[in-house]
């Protein structure tokens, strides 16, 4: 299709007045209902004068006539040769040799073999188009103006009334005289591709051959069912002309593609499902006609629905669209106006867009220079965003520094990488508090902030919050991009570190940001620098890896696009915005610590969440009370199939599942690995998982619910939140009433079900290890076994008062409610080190760390590392022993994505009432010996992933990234209990030089003064011990001279 037109006069070989008599020929073109649309609206006059130059309709250039038959014509000769095609198959199928000598046969076929019945089908199956465009002709000619609709619409029902009843008639005598299965293959193939191309509408069963519209679409849209072209100036009138077209060629295409493919199977396939089984007949004859016959259906098919005049109407579209370059190495002085979307420039035309420069080639229809990807101001409800609020010293004094408005672009092979500018500044904040009079936080908040309100759930707490936004920052770039981010911590009490969530960190291992392991915590008062490169794009987030600070407010998306070429799933979405980020959170009405280890009496105990949260709002408190002042709705086009990012940032232990009325979800991705897509009703999302999915907005223009209701433990509190699906310029409040956690919104198909067995089929439940992955695995992880293997248990220990309270001793634990626990790996609760053995290995002694074997592990209370060779195949089998009924284990592996070969509860879930089995480490290498652990290496890939509940998993990967890789739960309860562990992967001398001046960090132990025997400032206790050293080594020596005076005088 030609990329656009061009406007100068003498470009087209015309003279002045030739080109202006070419615009007062075309403006003035009315549509079929009779309105002026092109060049005389007010529309096109803002258009001109804000320009200041006169836009000139392009030249088309004519095209002979051709004709073509009418409808009824085609359908007629249609009929004759289809009845010809099943003709020449019966007789390819039925065929004698009548004419040989001592033929017994008389006749050129065996008819008395041939189903009447069968007959009868193809016949009404072929002529249903013929007689349906033959009686509304006679309708059209004979009925008056004002019953056309109303005889039409009776047709078209008695028909379909006798036609199916002719039908089941046929298929009743069929299925008396032959098995069901002839039948199944009969019908199936024409229902389901019908059913999945139209849905439940009969109008397509009858008029193949020209798409129905709607009265209001067709009246001001085609003319004799053919789309209409209107040469217009405006911008907004040639943006709905081309999404017309694109909609009627889809339609046209489809149909095309079922008539043919259905008559073939009719005419050509039918007959030899039912020839008899002792019948022989030539195949390649008889496939051969198939292929030929369907051959000539879908160029006769496609031959009538695009015409020589349709697609002369694409052509003098395509010429009405532009086609924008972006100026490179560009100087200060180059003049550009300010983009203005409606706004038709001409050719050679200089616009300013999202800090870039491009230049028109063609006139074109105000379409954006960019793709509908990342932020676009007026798209999807998305305002214009001040950009002095996303600049900052740091990118005033670096110009080359890009700042977040520059980043959120969609993404372009040729362009150059940037470098992506943030600054995090970490306080101590209110939510719902004295901002929240001044101003409410938009959907663009997150990019650039211009509002420091944090609604919240509408209780006033304390949170800890960056740049006073929950959730934070959002970081949105390109794959290659180099990312800045300056963490400043403004919280007195505490130390902080960042962690981004999905991201490798190839290359640089030391900015994983985990508490010392990677780093040394930022203090109080300090500005620590994270720089990086992203190397792996998808949807990602950032959140503390400190302590409790996730669920206080410390967290935020993290998006890496790529160009659209380059995106497996692009054919599946039409916009990617920087507003369809869904982050959801659970939240507590009260600071996380104030749960840790947990409350015995006198206040909530336990870890469970208050609320839930649907970027940082909800519409729904404490005690499932209604708010009025948050909510959290989603702005999307209509007609349009838009990826949401879905973000799991929840702490606790409960899942959330996602359900949006109406619509349902593409899944195309999970965890930034991309997978084939599949449809879904519902998502279940554990904490640190991520899910990018389509919503094809197809529905009528409104506003609808979008329910997340927390399960498993939180069902209990019917923990739930609300958010709206609103379409651009409808309605805000849905027409349904308000979903209840119990009497909400059908899950339907679930994602990721909770208790169910992976190893059965169940149409309702689709678990992870049955996505499969759009990429191939590798070839080493495919082998029977693995360079090393872990297999790694559960669980928590039972720690009794009076050995958890002891004097001088301080060991963490959890109180969750019953009994005091420690979070077990192997038996091992992790203890964090001094200092960060990636860049301080000769800071922290040997008996810091412990691994699998406990063999240097004296209470089981260690640094938990595992060692990896580098470039080692690894396979884990996580086993969950915990033994507590409704919990299920998200786990988070840093610096790798791994494939999910398996998963399963071969047990059930656990029950505490004594009823059902419980599953250990023996157990699950006994399946794995009797190969009753089926490996799926098709899987997907992932780097978030929940253990069954009484289950086991196993994972693959391959350890090609050298470094301290943590490798944990992501319930921050249970990490602070100690369910984590290292894997180290390589050596040291593999891991990229530290970074300079890189801070340092651990134990200060000076020797203690004056200890001698003239300090009397010793401690009584260092006093005792070295008396009592002194007094044993006397006695040493007197006995040893004792012995010797002995020895004399038995001399």
């Amino acid at each position: 299709m030609p990329g656009g037109r061009r406007n100068a006069a003498s470009r087209n070989g015309q003279t002045k007045s030739q080109a202006n008599f070419s615009v007062s020929s075309n403006i003035g073109i009315r549509s079929n209902s009779g309105e002026r649309t092109a060049g005389s609206g007010a529309d096109d006059k803002k258009s001109e004068e804000y320009r200041g130059i006169k836009a000139l309709v392009p030249k088309h250039v004519p095209i002979p006539v051709v004709p073509i038959d009418g409808h009824l014509t085609f359908e007629a000769v249609s009929l004759v040769v289809s009845i010809i095609a099943a003709s020449l198959q019966m007789l390819n199928l039925y065929r004698t040799v009548w004419w040989l000598p001592h033929s017994y046969n008389n006749y050129s076929m065996n008819f008395y073999l041939i189903d009447p019945y069968l007959l009868i089908f193809i016949i009404t199956m072929v002529a249903r188009q013929f007689i349906y465009s033959l009686l509304r002709r006679i309708i059209d000619i004979s009925s008056p103006v004002r019953w056309l609709p109303t005889a039409q619409k009776m047709m078209r029902i008695i028909l379909l009334i006798i036609v199916m009843n002719i039908l089941c008639w046929c298929l009743y005598h069929m299925a008396e005289r032959h098995n069901s299965m002839k039948i199944f293959y009969l019908c199936y193939p024409n229902l389901s591709v019908y059913f999945v191309m139209f849905g439940v509408s009969a109008a397509p069963f009858f008029d193949i051959s020209t798409p129905l519209y709607s009265k209001d679409e067709k009246k001001t849209k085609f003319l004799m069912d053919k789309p209409l072209h209107n040469c217009s100036l405006n911008a907004s009138a040639i943006r709905a002309e081309v999404s017309t077209l694109r909609s009627d060629f889809n339609r046209r295409l489809k149909r095309a593609l079922f008539a043919s493919s259905s008559s073939a199977y009719v005419c050509g396939i039918a007959p030899i499902i039912f020839v008899p089984q002792h019948l022989h007949f030539n195949v390649s004859w008889v496939v051969q006609h198939v292929i030929m016959f369907w051959l000539e259906r879908i160029s006769a098919h496609f031959s009538h629905a695009y015409p020589i005049r349709y697609c002369d109407v694409l052509h003098r579209a395509a010429l009405h669209l532009g086609q924008w370059v972006k100026i490179e190495n560009r100087n200060s002085h180059t003049y550009a106006q300010a983009w203005n979307d409606s706004v038709l420039w001409p050719h050679g035309s200089v616009v300013r867009h999202n800090k870039e420069i491009y230049r028109s080639e063609v006139d074109c229809e105000g379409q954006q220079s960019n793709e509908l990807t990342g932020y676009i101001p007026g798209v999807s409800g998305m305002t214009p965003i001040n950009v002095t609020n996303c600049i900052n010293d740091e990118i005033r004094k670096n110009p080359s520094l890009s700042n977040p408005l520059e980043c959120a672009r969609p993404c372009h092979v040729s362009d150059k990488p940037k470098t992506c500018y943030y600054h995090f500044v970490i306080e101590r904040y209110q939510v719902n508090g004295q901002a929240c009079s001044l101003c409410f936080p938009n959907v663009t908040n997150s990019i650039c902030p211009n509002c420091q309100c944090i609604p919240g759930d509408g209780v006033n707490r304390m949170a800890l919050t960056v740049n006073r936004m929950i959730p934070g920052p959002s970081i949105q770039a390109c794959l290659n991009d180099s990312i800045v981010i300056d963490v400043t911590n403004k919280v007195l009490e505490d130390a902080v570190t960042i962690h981004w969530h999905g991201l490798f960190q190839h290359e640089s291992p030391y900015y994983d940001g985990v508490p010392s392991v990677t780093q040394c915590p930022i203090l109080t008062g300090t500005t620590f620098r994270y720089q990086y490169r992203v190397a792996n794009p998808g949807t990602h987030f950032w959140h503390a890896h400190t302590g409790l600070h996730k669920m206080d407010g410390i967290f935020g998306s993290l998006i890496v696009r790529v160009p659209r070429k380059s995106d497996l799933n692009r054919r599946y979405f039409d916009t990617d915005l920087a507003s369809h980020v869904l982050v959801i959170n659970d939240w507590m009405n009260e600071e996380a610590t104030e749960r840790y280890p947990g409350r015995s009496t006198n206040g909530i105990t336990g870890q469970l969440p208050d609320a839930l949260l649907i970027n940082g709002k909800g519409l729904i408190g404490a005690n499932n009370t209604i708010l009025t002042q948050a909510h959290p709705d989603i702005v999307v086009e209509p007609n349009t199939r838009h990826r949401f990012r879905l973000i799991n940032s929840f702490c606790t232990v409960c899942p959330g599942q996602l359900t949006i009325e109406g619509h349902n979800l593409t899944v195309i991705e999970s965890d930034g690995q991309p997978i084939r897509p599949f449809v879904v009703t519902s998502i279940v999302s554990f904490p640190g998982e991520r899910y990018d999915f389509v919503i094809n907005t197809n529905q009528r223009p409104g506003a609808y619910w979008i329910q997340l209701r927390a399960l498993d433990n939180c069902d209990s509190n019917k923990t739930q939140q609300l958010g709206i699906l609103q379409y651009l310029g409808a309605s805000k409040k849905p027409t349904s009433p308000v979903p209840t956690y119990s009497g909400g919104l059908a899950p339907g198909v679930v994602l990721n079900p909770l208790d169910v067995s992976c190893n059965t089929q169940n149409p309702k439940a689709i678990c992870i290890n049955k996505l499969r992955n759009a990429i191939p695995i590798e070839s080493g992880l495919t082998e029977p076994t693995t360079d090393v293997q872990f297999i790694i248990p559960i669980g928590f220990v039972v720690i009794p008062p009076d050995q958890l309270f002891r004097p001088n001793q301080y060991r963490s634990f959890l109180y969750p409610g019953g009994v005091d626990v420690a979070a077990t790996l192997n038996g091992i609760t992790y203890q964090q080190a001094p200092s960060p053995p990636i860049s301080q290995p000769n800071d922290v002694p040997p008996s810091q760390f412990c691994d699998g074997d406990r063999s240097n592990c004296t209470d089981c209370t260690c640094s938990h590392m595992l060692r990896i060779p580098l470039n080692a195949t690894v396979e884990i089998i996580l086993v969950d022993t915990s033994q507590i009924p409704r919990l299920t284990h998200p786990f988070h592996m840093h610096g790798f994505a791994f494939r999910v070969l398996s998963m399963d509860q071969p047990l059930g879930p656990y029950s505490n009432t004594g009823n059902g089995s419980t599953i250990d480490v023996d157990f699950v290498k006994q399946l794995d010996s009797s190969g009753k652990i089926k490996r799926n290496f098709k899987s997907a890939s992932k780097d978030t992933l929940a253990v069954p509940n009484n289950g086991y998993t196993v994972i693959r990967f391959r350890a090609n990234n050298a470094g301290y890789w943590f490798f944990h739960c992501h319930f921050v309860y249970h990490q602070m209990a100690g369910m984590e562990l290292i894997l180290k992967v390589g050596e040291q001398s593999d891991l990229p030089p530290v970074p300079p001046n890189f801070p340092r960090c651990g134990n200060f132990k000076a020797p203690i003064k004056g200890l001698d025997d003239s300090d009397e400032s010793s401690s009584e206790e260092e006093t005792f011990s070295s008396e009592l050293n002194l007094m044993s080594e006397v006695s040493t020596w007197i006995s040893s001279q004792l012995s010797s005076e002995t020895d004399l005088l038995n001399l």
